[in-house]
């Protein structure tokens, strides 16, 4: 069960969020990412368990869950009454604290190589720092560009929407987008309604198989040009 959770109390102000909301939602999006769960992109923890971990009642547990739910931070699946985080948390609170602890290490790395200098540097980064999270929100074109390629998938893949808070579905087009460019990117999920049901075709539904299964995809879609044209086709990897 989570032991603690890191605050980042500008962010939760944005939101309008009490220290128990954002514990309770920050909660949530670690147990559905937890890779041993039996229910890998839920939380599936009982309103007691939940309770327990930031000391509420089941009865207020229920309360803050729905207005988290209505301001659209979680989401609940009907049958099985699971959880799980939004896009919308992701965007707000992970990306945010992403973004910002790569900066300190950065702020770190200096620190140790020249103190002096940047006794100096260090407060110009904390304010640097702070500015950030204000301008963040609307800034932040990475996840902007992440949700567009996740909602491709929606032709391919019912369950699309739990994508957007997958930490390794999106960490797997952040990747792609750096390696291939956006374009080529698109390019590549378009095909894919066309050879899904195909003999042979790889089997893509998520953007980590999209990843895994590139040079297969290339060399199937080489391969159908080949055919078209009446020759042999070869995938440029």
């Amino acid at each position: 069960m989570i032991t603690y959770t890191t605050i980042m109390h500008q962010a939760r102000e944005k939101l309008g969020l009490s220290l128990n909301e954002y514990a309770l939602a920050d909660i949530i999006y670690q147990l559905q990412n937890n890779p041993t769960s039996d229910h890998m992109g839920w939380c599936y923890a009982s309103k007691k368990t939940l309770g327990n971990c930031v000391g509420l009642s089941e009865r207020a547990v229920y309360k803050t869950l729905n207005r988290l739910e209505k301001e659209g931070l979680i989401e609940k699946q009907e049958k099985t009454k699971h959880l799980r985080a939004t896009s919308r948390w992701y965007e707000y609170i992970v990306s945010m604290k992403k973004q910002l602890t790569a900066e300190s290490a950065h702020t770190m790395h200096k620190v140790q190589s020249n103190y002096a200098q940047n006794a100096v540097e260090d407060t110009a980064q904390s304010s640097y720092n702070n500015n950030k999270i204000d301008n963040y929100i609307n800034k932040d074109n990475t996840c902007n560009k992440v949700n567009s390629l996740i909602s491709m998938f929606k032709t391919i893949n019912p369950s699309y929407k739990t994508l957007f808070s997958n930490r390794t579905q999106r960490e797997a087009l952040e990747r792609l987008v750096g390696e291939h460019t956006e374009a080529k990117v698109v390019d590549l999920i378009n095909s894919l309604p066309d050879i899904i049901y195909k003999p042979y075709a790889p089997k893509i539904t998520t953007p980590l198989q999209l990843e895994r299964k590139l040079g297969e995809l290339q060399i199937f879609i080489s391969q159908e040009k080949g055919k078209k044209r009446g020759g042999v086709g070869y995938a440029r990897v």
